[in-house]
C-alpha cells in the first residue's frame, strides 16, 4: 500500500486499487487492509485506524463505478446520511473522506458479530428471546435511518448483525 503526501485526515487508513493494466490508485485514509467483502457497487475493507488503533470497515466505490458520475453521487449521498444517523443499532460512521481525491471512502465502525444469516445456518431458528432483541434492536435501528432521512434498501439477514446483546443494521 501507498502513502500520499497529504497531511493526514482526522481517520487514515491506506487504500490501494491496482486498476486493469496493474496502475494503482492509492489515497491515504488507514493500514493493514483486507478485503471484507464486495457489494453490487461496493467493496469493504477491513483496516487499521492508525490514529485510534481501532480496526475500520473501510467502504469504497468499485473500481469499475467510478466514471459513472450517477454511481458516485449516490455513494457521496449515502456517505453523507450516514453521518446523520445516531443510534445504537446502526452500524457507527467513523468518518467519511477522499471526496476531494478520485476515491471516496466510509470508514465505519468494524463489527466482530455472526450475521442474522450465520445465526439461523449454525442454530436454526432464533429462540424468543433472541428473536424479540431482533425485532427491537431492527425496528429502532429502521426509526433511526428513517428520522435520517434515509431509506435502507436492503434490509436483510446479511446485513442485520448481532454485536454482543446488540442487534446492528449495516
Amino acid at each position: 500500500a501507498q502513502r500520499s503526501g497529504r497531511a493526514p485526515q482526522r481517520r487514515v487508513v491506506v487504500v490501494q486499487r491496482v486498476h486493469p493494466g496493474g496502475a494503482s490508485q492509492g489515497v491515504a485514509i488507514g493500514e493493514g487492509l483486507e478485503a471484507a467483502g464486495r457489494g453490487g457497487a461496493g467493496e469493504v475493507y477491513s483496516a487499521r485506524d492508525v490514529i485510534d488503533g481501532t480496526i475500520a470497515a473501510v467502504k469504497l466505490l468499485r473500481a469499475d463505478q467510478l466514471a459513472d458520475a450517477g454511481k458516485v453521487r449516490g455513494f457521496l449521498d449515502e456517505a453523507t446520511q450516514l453521518t446523520r444517523i445516531d443510534s445504537p443499532n446502526v452500524v457507527r460512521t467513523k468518518h467519511v473522506g477522499g471526496l476531494e481525491a478520485e476515491l471516496p471512502y466510509i470508514a465505519m465502525e468494524q463489527l466482530t458479530g455472526d450475521t442474522l444469516a450465520q445465526l439461523i445456518a449454525k442454530r436454526g431458528r432464533l429462540d424468543r428471546a433472541q428473536l424479540r432483541g431482533l425485532i427491537e434492536g431492527g425496528c429502532t435501528a429502521l426509526a433511526a435511518t428513517h428520522a435520517a432521512g434515509v431509506v435502507h434498501g436492503d434490509v436483510s439477514p446479511t446485513n442485520l448483525v448481532l454485536e454482543g446483546a446488540t442487534w446492528k443494521l449495516i
